[in-house]
This record gives C-alpha cells, structure tokens and sequence, in this order.
C-alpha cells in the first residue's frame, strides 16, 4: 500500500514538473499566433525588441535547454497523447479547461476599467457552463458580442505603464518579461484549484486536472512553435522578438 502511494506520487510530480517545463514557454512563445497563424506574419524577426535583454547569453543557453526539454520529452507525450485522444474530445476538454480559467480573465479586465468585456466574459462563462455542457462546447463563438479578445493580470500592468522590465527565459518555465511574470504569479491563486473548496477534492482529480490541462495544450502549442521558430534564422530572436511585439499589441487591443 506505502509503495503504490509512493509510486503514484512520484508519478504526480514527474507530470507536473513535466507540465510546467511545458506549458509555460510554449504558450508565451505561440500566443504570437494562438488566434490567427498568418498574423505572425506581421512580425519582424529582427525588430528592435522594445525590452530590455541584459542577460541574454543566460537566456540563449536556457532557451537550448528548454527547446531540448520540448524535442526529447514533450513532442513524444504530444504524439502520444493525440493517437490515443480523439480530436473532438481535445477540443472538448481546451474548452472545458479555458472556460476554467475565466476568473483570471474577468480581473485582467476590470482591472484595466474594461467593463463591457468583463461583461462579455461573465456572459461567455454562464452560457457555456450551462448550455456548453459545463464548457466542453462553446455556443459563446456563435454570438458576436461575446467574442472578445482575452485579458490578463500582465496586459493591465501593462495599460498602467508599467513597462515589461527585463526580458527572462527561465528554466521549466520559459521565456516572459519580469512584468508578465508577476502577473502569472498574481493569476495562480484565481484558478480555481487553487481555491479553498478545491482542497476537499481528491488531490488526483485536483492535481491530475492541472497535468491534463497542460498536456491537452501540448499539440497545438508545439506546431505553433515550430511554425515560429522552423524558417528562423535565430529562433531565439523569432521568439523573443514576436513574443514581446505580441504583448504590446495585446496590451493597445
């Protein structure tokens, strides 16, 4: 019995430190084209970043180290989690898990005094609990006034002017700008795991939804970044560059 706790534990937390080595630099680096996969277009490779990068060989070396984490470990979890999962049920459960996230979502928009999309997301979260089956679908894309593009703690520090600080690429958690960071870290107690009612959960449902939430997102984040970084001349460039001109644009929308 002590044994297969253990096991099980072992096991809990190789998936989570596997989800945090991957959710977090793959989704800074594709938002760039999360929404639309031509917008990336748009962006200059070698634009003059408006971000500081004073630790850049750090951030060079941590990059190669973090592109060898997703090549040998997270691409084979992404090939085999699609040839087991069907497709719809991945959307499903993309869904389900972003309509998840809507408190995070809802406080970027106040703070940054955007009441009529705190609105349109307080909307899209009541209609697609109920009617999309407790978010599995979303009945909200098929009404225009709910279609509105999703807000962060970062991008209302940014709206204050707060500029992005120090560009970073951590290691397990990837490329983002001191201001972006502080403002994940300011989201993580919104998620509702993290609340009070979640501890009488079962910690395998509680934290194994975390990890399924992470490796659900995997095969749409990896071909986005490969799609970023696959005609590069400096990948590191590609992303450090698209990654910030994205985050601006986030922050003026």
């Amino acid at each position: 019995m002590h044994l297969t706790k253990t096991l099980k534990w072992f096991l809990l937390i190789t998936l989570l430190l596997a989800g945090a080595a991957a959710f977090a630099p793959i989704e800074a680096a594709v938002d760039v084209v999360a929404e639309d996969p031509e917008e990336y277009d748009e962006f200059d490779e070698y634009a003059l970043p408006a971000v500081s990068d004073p630790f850049e060989r750090v951030n060079r070396s941590i990059f190669k180290f973090n592109g060898g984490v997703n090549l040998y470990v997270f691409k084979p979890i992404s090939r085999g989690y699609t040839a087991v999962v069907p497709g719809k049920a991945r959307e499903g459960l993309g869904n389900f898990f972003s309509n998840l996230a809507f408190p995070a979502r809802f406080v970027g928009c106040v703070l940054q005094g955007k009441f009529g999309r705190s609105a349109a997301e307080t909307g899209k979260f009541l209609i697609n609990s109920t009617v999309g089956v407790g978010g599995f679908m979303k009945p909200s894309d098929h009404i225009p006034e709910l279609r509105v593009p999703e807000e962060d703690i970062g991008q209302a520090f940014g709206v204050w002017g707060l500029g992005h600080g120090p560009y970073l690429v951590i290691p397990f958690l990837g490329p983002m700008s001191l201001r972006d960071g502080i403002g994940r870290i300011a989201e993580y107690p919104l998620h509702p795991m993290e609340w009070e009612f979640a501890e009488s959960i079962d910690w395998t449902v509680r934290d194994g939804s975390r990890v399924l939430e992470t490796v659900n997102s995997l095969p749409g984040k990896l071909e986005n970044l490969d799609r970023i970084t696959r005609s590069a001349v400096d990948p590191y460039v590609a992303v450090r560059n698209g990654y910030i001109q994205y985050r601006d644009g986030a922050v003026k929308r």
